[in-house]
């Protein structure tokens, strides 16, 4: 819960002890080092995460769309068909506004070099300048539109079962014609989320706490000739805020590393809840903004979900 909101605006490396933190690491300083570093496989990673993200994050928020209908959750199976039959238009909703703002900056790149590399022309560019910030301005609201409602896009194709066209334009109308809506709804989805993952986080500390400590009672041997627990080797005692651990194989014999690879995958699972929580979370709370808004926007209850597909 600690927000650290000083953080998205400052300078440097920003510590990642904070939710702020954590997120411009995650979303700028991460992706732009990598795009330095290593692009192409960047670009290729970026490339898969956004196809595999388009297949289930559409049926995660078909699912959550029909309980929201319904009251019960889609099946799994039905609503991985409704994403792949949809996946294209998933995959290409949050590039559309992007397309347009390159397609702008091309055209603002080539009157740079038509308008203002001449004499005498220069006077036409400084006298057409005007439309160019204009279309600037149009490429300023396409990506703040497209940061803040990207995230519906998804939701709006499983809610309305249509095409990467309506999301935008949904998506678009509510996020600039309800900005203050959006706003209290998100801001409420997001403290919501990190107390419900605080609590996760928190339960899952304290499984992997008593269950290592009882079973910690019962090893006797030593790792190594400094005497230590040969069980705190393949799993070191949980530290709340870092369940993420590597055993130190290093101490142990062959069946004490094959012991301690498999112990390591158990617990990395229950960690891995964690991450679960979380996007499965951010596809329903997104789900329901989505729903809100509507109803806020165009007096649509939530059970007026598309159900045309069997």
């Amino acid at each position: 819960l600690n927000f650290g909101l000083r953080q998205l605006v400052g300078d440097g490396d920003a510590p990642t002890n904070t939710v702020a933190g954590a997120l411009r690491n995650m979303l700028v300083d991460v992706p732009r080092w990598a795009f330095e570093v290593h692009r192409g496989f960047f670009l290729t990673y970026l490339f898969y995460s956004l196809l595999l993200w388009s297949l289930l994050g559409g049926a995660l928020a078909r699912m959550n769309a029909l309980h929201a209908a319904t009251g019960k959750a889609g099946e799994a199976g039905e609503a991985l068909k409704f994403a792949f039959r949809r996946w294209v238009w998933l995959t290409i909703s949050p590039l559309m506004p992007l397309f347009l703002a390159g397609v702008i900056g091309l055209m603002l790149t080539l009157g740079g070099l038509v308008f203002f590399n001449l004499p005498a022309v220069d006077v036409i560019g400084g006298v057409l300048f005007g439309l160019a910030l204009l279309l600037g301005g149009v490429v300023a609201l396409l990506l703040v539109a497209t940061v803040a409602g990207a995230c519906l896009m998804h939701p709006v194709i499983a809610v309305e079962g249509t095409d990467s066209f309506d999301a935008v334009s949904r998506s678009f109308n509510y996020v600039l014609g309800r900005p203050w809506r959006w706003a209290f709804y998100s801001l409420v989805a997001l403290v919501h989320g990190a107390v419900c993952y605080l609590f996760l986080g928190a339960l899952i500390f304290l499984t992997l706490l008593v269950t290592s400590g009882f079973v910690r009672l019962g090893v006797f041997g030593g790792a190594s000739a400094m005497g230590a627990n040969r069980f705190d080797a393949m799993f070191p005692p949980p530290d709340f805020g870092h369940l993420a651990y590597w055993p130190d194989l290093a101490l142990l014999g062959m069946s004490g590393k094959v012991a301690a690879v498999a112990v390591w995958l158990w617990v990395t699972a229950c960690v891995g809840l964690l991450a679960a929580f979380a996007i499965t979370y951010f596809q329903a709370a997104t789900t329901w903004v989505y729903l809100l808004l509507r109803r806020a926007a165009d007096g649509t209850e939530f059970d007026e979900v598309y159900r045309g597909e069997k």
